[in-house]
């Protein structure tokens, strides 16, 4: 890798291993490396776009019989790695056994903690957690800014993970609470919300604000539990609507984080009307 002689047919075992060789080559030899294409599949790199210069490399799959001798059936690998997958991390049911056990050791470890799990004859429906470090880091020295996001669980069982997250004085993410849910709905979002300004301690919702991306149900359990909290939505979600309607134009991205960045209400007039100017579509 201190002197990569690059040639055709050449192999690596990962594609960051094949980046670092070609922008090690391109300083050894005076080249500024561009990579127009790199996704889980294919990379390829170029000097300039008139250069004919350039790798082209993809992804390669191992070839059982070559490799090891066997000639199996894409079933069997399948069944072959769920079974590696379950001795590496476990088998899901024997994990969902020990919620009790890893309950009981956050609360042990963390005194304060409130753990909630919820079982509809012995099956799990679902569960709460906020540490107590994180309540008091959270009424020291966060600003009154809850972050709510929600996502699929991809394990076996599936359903939904919701977090909450602020904001501490170093403008980095701090975590305050997570639970995974059935489902995602208004009804488990009012009940995540419950628990959390019960361990929040929010009172009044005059000096809170919360910001999310119009998940579903969200909106209607804040405004229920906290009628009088400032809701903001996350710009790279109103980016991806832009995106959505053909706004892929870099210059309203740039005026859409413009006019989100601004701090006054004179600034937020001015860079909406350089908006409406660009595009009125886009200003609407």
């Amino acid at each position: 890798m201190s002197n990569p002689r690059l040639k055709v047919g050449m192999l690596f075992k990962s594609k960051d291993s094949l980046k670092e060789a070609a922008k090690q080559y391109g300083r050894l030899n005076n080249y500024f490396i561009k990579f127009p294409k790199n996704d889980l599949r294919r990379l390829k790199a170029v000097y300039n776009e008139k250069c004919s210069w350039f790798i082209w490399a993809s992804r390669l799959n191992p070839n059982v019989p070559r490799d090891f001798c066997y000639l199996v059936s894409l079933t069997k690998c399948r069944r072959a790695k769920l079974r590696e997958l379950e001795l590496i991390e476990g088998a899901h049911k024997a994990q969902y056994k020990k919620i009790y056990e890893y309950l009981l050791e956050v609360r042990t470890q963390n005194e304060g903690t409130t753990t909630i799990c919820y079982l509809d004859n012995r099956l799990f429906q679902m569960m709460y957690v906020c540490l107590q470090a994180c309540k008091d880091g959270y009424r020291a020295g966060c600003r009154r800014i809850v972050s709510l996001d929600g996502c699929f669980l991809k394990g076996y069982y599936g359903g939904y993970l919701l977090v909450a997250v602020g904001i501490d004085a170093n403008n980095g993410i701090y975590p305050l609470a997570y639970a995974a849910i059935e489902s995602e709905n208004q009804a488990s979002w009012l009940w995540f919300l419950e628990l959390l300004a019960i361990d929040l301690k929010i009172v009044s919702s005059y000096q809170i604000s919360f910001m999310s991306d119009k998940q579903k149900g969200l909106l209607e359990a804040i405004c229920m539990l906290f009628p009088n909290a400032e809701t903001r939505h996350c710009v790279r979600h109103l980016h991806s609507n832009f995106k959505n309607v053909s706004f892929r134009i870099k210059e309203l991205k740039d005026l859409l984080w413009k006019t989100a960045k601004a701090s006054t209400t004179r600034e937020f007039d001015d860079a909406m009307d350089e908006l409406r100017k660009t595009n009125q579509h886009a200003y609407d």
